[in-house]
């Protein structure tokens, strides 16, 4: 069994229920809550949480990630439209049966969603189904899918934002034997956690490589090798409860191949597949975009692209921004 402890949502407390906890937490901005072995673990959390005067029923931030200005779309309420005020939000939907609202971290993103919910609308009022989520042969298993999403954006939740980790790697190109140039790692909360480059022991050239990522032999030279960061990097991986990346499984085998260890369990997310559901809108067959095409999606505005601290703060910020959004379906994978 296991105990939720919520210290900001609608309602606060511990409780032992999924469905409570989801309940409690869904669609409040700044939700801060976690789940724990023990009731006396949760106690004890929620104990520190009070003392900290961090309890609270009032939308407010509980962390860095909630902290910035939100954007509301609402396409079912009193009024309809996007809003950044919480009052006005909540005037608007609270009470009002079948209100249908969401919380964005930017505005193009509130607006992608509530020009597809009126579209789905307009579907829905035609007597036509609202998508291909309803459309056989592909019904049962998308609805599946989006319910496996949202269990598992609700668990992303509970997680210690600073266990969370976001990973990119440089390469001098993209065979099994090319060798890592740069390793990236960002937390949930966006703080770099390890980003280092190195000297390749036995490629001394990479020329097409470096169109792309622009690392030179010469920034390298007196890098140490790779080998010499497998004990940290091992010890940053072993820790997560989740590793996060776009096309994840690849960085992962590639760093795992030169001796980097990582956990045999369910803790890994490839928000480029997630993102395939956004980018081809449930159509078959899903294709994967480029990280840069999903970051603009999500409005980030970063111009500095393909070193991989620069990926890894794009792809750490559109997590975040498609932990809200319901098209993009999350699923854990396992390595």
């Amino acid at each position: 069994m296991k105990f939720y402890a919520i210290s900001a949502g609608h309602k606060t407390g511990i409780f032992t229920k999924q469905q409570e906890y989801t309940q409690y937490t869904a669609h409040f901005s700044g939700v801060c809550a976690k789940a724990f072995a023990t009731k006396e673990a949760a106690a004890a959390w929620l104990d520190s949480q009070k003392q900290a005067g961090l309890v609270s029923t009032t939308p407010a931030a509980c962390s860095a990630r909630h902290s910035a200005k939100r954007y509301y779309a609402v396409s079912r309420g009193r009024k309809t439209g996007i809003i950044t005020d919480t009052a006005q939000y909540y005037s608007y939907t609270q009470g009002y049966k079948g209100a249908r609202a969401k919380s964005f971290s930017n505005y193009r993103a509130a607006k992608a969603w509530l020009q597809r919910e009126q579209i789905y609308q307009a579907h829905e009022a035609d007597g036509a189904a609202s998508s291909l989520l309803h459309t056989p042969p592909y019904s049962a298993a998308l609805q599946r899918r989006i319910q496996l999403s949202r269990e598992v954006k609700a668990y992303i939740q509970t997680l210690d934002a600073q266990r969370i980790l976001v990973v990119d790697i440089e390469l001098t190109g993209l065979l099994p034997t090319d060798e890592i140039l740069q390793v990236s790692i960002v937390n949930g909360l966006g703080q770099v956690v390890y980003n280092h480059y190195f000297c390749p022991q036995k490629i001394t050239s990479w020329d097409r490589a470096m169109e792309i990522h622009h690392i030179t032999p010469a920034m390298v030279a007196d890098k140490p090798s790779f080998q010499t960061a497998v004990p940290a990097l091992t010890q940053l991986f072993v820790n997560a409860q989740l590793i996060v990346g776009y096309s994840t499984m690849q960085d992962i085998s590639h760093l795992h191949a030169y001796g980097v260890q990582f956990p045999h369990a369910p803790i890994y997310l490839d928000i480029g597949e997630a993102y395939s559901f956004v980018h081809t809108d449930i159509l078959h067959p899903r294709t994967y975009a480029k990280l840069k095409t999903c970051a603009a999606h999500y409005g980030y505005t970063d111009v500095s692209w393909h070193n991989s601290l620069a990926d890894t703060k794009a792809t750490q910020y559109c997590f975040d921004a498609m932990l809200e959004d319901d098209d993009a379906l999350f699923r854990l994978m396992s390595f």
